[in-house]
């Protein structure tokens, strides 16, 4: 025999569970005494487990995109080093940014667009196009940029997958070949908190140089990604080069010509689903 109270407790909760199979679970964990669930708690708990949704850096490895975009209604802002990015998801399979930076020399601007063309469990496919402009005190040019990736996922919510993109630069220098550009990325996922991110990426060119560049270059960068909360992801990376005539970024090539030279990027975004 159980306590007059206890006995009525119960009832009163299976009856509940009869009625809607959702009120179970809150029933029982007021019965034994804890708070109810709160509406932001409710949220959290059914949100979709997929990595868009989880992981605020999901559209991209480190330097390379991957297929994704970001929810609809999202709006998100990151920091790649020194250059900071703005973008917004107008639903959910497109979204546009909008990169700048400016110095007394010059100044770089970016306004690009992705769409995601297909979302399957185990493969997603993707297509961007950019206008890009440059400008300094003797150099100042625009050119476009369209791409594709595509990325296979290695579970249905695609927290680890491995993505490969292609990209071609336009410009308008005569008599100069169109460079492009290889990707390959891998994110591999080790629990809530962490995914472990490698990255290879190239640009090629039928040239050996076109304005400041020269052809080609390598890079390979390995590094973590952090997170406690859907809302933010932070990347902390080394880019190693693979060829003499990448460029340093300003830093002494001989300091990190083992390890690399240090890359973070940090992604901070709000919306309807966080």
């Amino acid at each position: 025999m159980c306590p007059l109270a206890l006995c009525l407790q119960l009832v009163w909760a299976s009856s509940l569970a009869a009625q809607s199979p959702h009120a179970a679970p809150a029933a029982a964990a007021q019965s034994a005494g804890d708070a109810p669930e709160t509406p932001q708690k409710e949220a959290r708990r059914r949100r979709p487990t997929s990595a868009r949704y989880v992981d605020a850096n999901a559209d991209r490895v480190l330097l390379a995109p991957t297929a994704e975009t970001q929810p609809a209604g999202t709006m998100y802002f990151s920091v790649y080093e020194l250059l900071p990015q703005v973008g917004y998801a107008i639903s959910n399979r497109t979204q546009i940014a909008f990169s700048g930076l400016g110095v007394p020399q010059g100044g770089f601007l970016d306004i690009s667009v992705k769409s995601n063309l297909i979302r399957k469990r185990a493969i997603r496919v993707s297509v961007s196009a950019a206008l890009d402009y440059a400008g300094g005190s003797d150099l100042n040019f625009a050119f476009g940029r369209a791409g594709s990736v595509l990325q296979w996922c290695f579970k249905d919510s695609c927290l680890s997958s491995l993505s490969m993109g292609g990209t071609v630069i336009v410009h308008n220098a005569p008599g100069i070949a169109l460079p492009y550009g290889i990707t390959m990325g891998l994110t591999t996922y080790l629990s809530d908190t962490t995914t472990l991110l490698l990255e290879y990426t190239s640009l090629m060119n039928a040239a050996d140089d076109l304005f400041f560049l020269d052809f080609p270059f390598f890079f390979v960068s390995y590094g973590v990604r952090v997170r406690a909360d859907p809302s933010w992801s932070l990347d902390i990376a080394m880019i190693q080069s693979l060829s003499n005539s990448a460029p340093s970024i300003g830093r002494d090539r001989a300091t990190f010509e083992v390890l690399g030279f240090p890359f973070v990027a940090y992604t901070y975004r709000w919306g309807p689903h966080y």
